[in-house]
């Protein structure tokens, strides 16, 4: 698929906001085999604790997270937004827990079904097509459920709050690490920054820390945690593989003219780094339990 056909939904914030999921999915249709070449299996940034390569910090942080939110053997667990099924996979071997991925891309749950069936765990994973922001769960089905980096993609984050609050049984723990602006942006900062990052990386828009806290107790949260990622180790590094990667791709591309696809993902990532570093755009961090 041509970028100028992504492009075209990406240019206007209420455009991507009413076009979400054509949006997500023409993205991943362009970037899934540049990101599992270049990044790996599982899409998000990782937590380094000191010199271990990238796979080791993923793999370790996809292990914490599923500490961090109690999961066990023989809970039921929702991941939304699931990728091509990388942290649930290491999540339901480390854990035990059952793990139900769900994402609007479809050719992303055909690879994490087959990578399931080579890895062991077709039994304790389920991997279906479906939208986030309407879930096909009856009320109550989950004792858990986790968002890694995906729901930056949804159009309505309050309504997405509470869809997730919907699937969780009462007393359900509701954790996520995603993309975030920061609480006090000027709007020059989110023209230079904020909409370029969105606009290049299929998301809608990005809300601040301080407008989560506000949704996840209207969803009906008790809120345990709210806070930057970078509180709980390195996030830096993250920009540091980004640039090292960014430009071994200008070294390889360097005697001809850059695919469109590769210009869009440099571009995106290298504003990615400059936004962290002025501290306009943030991962953050949450814990929560479902009150009512």
């Amino acid at each position: 698929m041509p970028t100028s056909e992504y492009q075209k939904l990406a240019q206007d914030a209420d455009v991507r906001k009413e076009n979400y999921i054509d949006l997500v999915r023409q993205y991943y249709d362009l970037v899934t085999p540049i990101y599992l070449e270049k990044w790996g299996v599982s899409f998000h940034f990782a937590i380094f604790r000191g010199e271990e390569s990238l796979e080791e910090a993923m793999i370790a942080t996809e292990q914490w997270l599923a500490d961090f939110a109690g999961l066990r053997t023989g809970m039921k667990v929702l991941d939304v937004g699931c990728g091509v099924g990388g942290p649930a996979l290491t999540i339901a071997r480390y854990s035990g827990a059952h793990i139900t991925g769900i994402n609007i891309v479809e050719p992303h749950i055909h690879i994490a079904r087959d990578r399931a069936l080579k890895a062991g765990l077709a039994d304790r994973t389920e991997f279906l097509v479906a939208d986030a922001m309407a879930m096909p769960f009856p009320d109550g089905t989950f004792d858990a459920v986790y968002v890694i980096e995906a729901g930056c993609h949804m159009p309505d984050k309050p309504r997405f709050y509470q869809e997730c609050a919907r699937a969780l049984k009462t007393g359900g723990v509701f954790i996520g690490t995603d993309w975030f602006r920061s609480n006090s942006l000027t709007s020059q900062d989110a023209a230079d920054y904020i909409e370029p990052i969105c606009r290049l990386h299929g998301i809608p828009s990005l809300i601040s820390l301080a407008e989560l806290r506000r949704y996840l107790s209207a969803a009906g949260f008790s809120i345990h945690t709210v806070d930057n990622l970078a509180t709980y180790g390195n996030v830096l590094k993250n920009w540091e593989n980004i640039d090292r990667k960014s430009l071994r791709l200008l070294n390889t591309y360097m005697r001809f003219v850059i695919p469109k696809v590769e210009q869009m993902m440099l571009e995106g990532g290298l504003k990615l780094i400059d936004a962290a570093r002025r501290g306009v755009f943030l991962l953050g961090i949450w814990k929560a339990v479902r009150q009512t």
